[in-house]
């Protein structure tokens, strides 16, 4: 409100020296004299003189012409403005404007002054009325006015009205506000619209690559809309590092990219926290960026990290992890190894999985005594006797 108020008591200033210089507007003395006079009194602060001189104007018969009445008005409604006393205010502004005879420069004034008013009781229904007026009054309009627009469309929930008004602001402004970017993130988002979210998002992280808060919706974004996954993959995780965000804020970003398929990207970051300290380097996390890595298919790196892991680990599981890589990559001898160091963990996890695996293991590297062994162990777990009976009952029989 203050704001708009100064920039009135400018207009004020200049328009009574207009409004004698312009004959169709032409004040008559009285007028002109008289708020000279209120003038002085407001720039020594003699509110109470002001007031009693604006009333006796108000009052006055000698102003007879519609200009002076409404200029009289327009400067009670400024004057109000200025004790906050915006009922009155906004009652002669109004009363202005009903002459039909303020000049155009004191007549968008009015109107602003309106706005601000009414917006500030949130009355934003009224407040689009007067922003429609002066809009069409202005030539061409300021982009502020196309923010009040906007403003008021939020609060009334009306989000692709608000986008189009800021659209008109941003075509009429030299320069677009970071301010205006949310706003319209904002509305696409409540409207469902996630592309075009995703794509002010983007702008947003062009200005303020740093703010995690960008980079968190973004990714929550790529979430909801499952047509966004692939655009996921364009994340830059080189700004992304830049971020400064903490370690759950990155594990979530990690368990996004996860969940919608694209385990290499999620694996980078990972270990692009890892690498700077950012995500404890733990016996799970190192386990989760091998599978992210296994997952990529990418099993050189995983095998790393895995060993890293088990290295830390208490039970045998990662070493299976190991073994199953080894195996499939047909380095047999490294997956009999590596299923040993399971087994010596002595947990009871998978242990029929695991002399299945070395078994078979045993059976590639010719050695058949040693498979005949594995799969015997085999035998003795539920979930792998069948299958060992099978390897068995084919051994035997070769």
């Amino acid at each position: 409100m203050k704001k708009i108020i100064s920039l009135v008591f400018i207009c004020v200033l200049s328009v009574t020296s207009s409004f004698a210089k312009d004959q169709k507007f032409a004040l008559d003395k009285v007028t002109y004299e008289g708020i000279s006079k209120v003038q002085v009194h407001i720039q020594k602060e003699e509110f109470k003189e002001a007031k009693e001189l604006l009333l006796s104007l108000e009052a006055s018969k000698k102003i007879r012409k519609k200009q002076g009445k409404a200029y009289v008005r327009f400067f009670m409604g400024y004057f109000y403005s200025l004790q906050e006393n915006n009922v009155l205010a906004l009652k002669y502004y109004k009363k202005a404007l009903t002459y039909e005879a303020l000049p155009k420069a004191q007549l968008s004034n009015t109107y602003l002054n309106i706005i601000q008013i009414v917006m500030d009781a949130q009355k934003y229904e009224e407040t689009l009325v007067y922003l429609d007026k002066l809009i069409a009054l202005t030539t061409p309009p300021k982009p502020e006015y196309f923010v009040y627009q906007a403003n008021a469309h939020l609060a009334l929930q009306n989000y692709a009205k608000v986008i189009t008004s800021l659209d008109k602001a941003i075509s009429v402004s030299k320069k677009t506000k970071t301010n205006w970017i949310k706003t319209k993130f904002y509305a696409h988002y409540m409207l469902k619209e996630y592309s075009n979210a995703v794509d002010m998002l983007k702008l947003l992280i062009q200005r303020e690559p740093k703010s995690k808060e960008y980079w968190i919706q973004l990714s929550s974004l790529y979430v909801v809309d499952e047509h966004l996954n692939k655009a996921l993959c364009a994340l830059d995780i080189s700004r992304l590092a830049k971020a400064e965000l903490s370690e759950n804020e990155w594990l979530q970003l990690i368990s996004w990219l996860r969940f919608q398929n694209i385990p290499y990207k999620a694996a980078f970051l990972m270990q692009e926290g890892i690498d700077n300290k950012v995500i404890s380097s733990s016996e799970k996390h190192l386990d989760t960026l091998g599978d992210m890595y296994y997952e990529s298919k990418e099993y050189t790196q995983a095998l790393h990290w895995y060993d890293k892991a088990a290295n830390l680990s208490k039970n045998g599981n990662i070493y299976f992890k190991i073994a199953q890589i080894q195996s499939n990559n047909r380095h047999y001898l490294k997956a009999v190894d590596a299923i040993k160091h399971s087994l010596n963990k002595k947990d009871k996890e998978k242990v029929g999985a695991k002399y299945l695996l070395m078994a078979k293991a045993y059976y590639e590297l010719n050695n058949i005594e040693q498979a005949k062994a594995g799969f015997s162990k085999a035998l003795k777990y539920k979930k792998s006797k069948k299958t060992a009976q099978i390897w068995l009952d084919y051994i035997n029989k070769v």
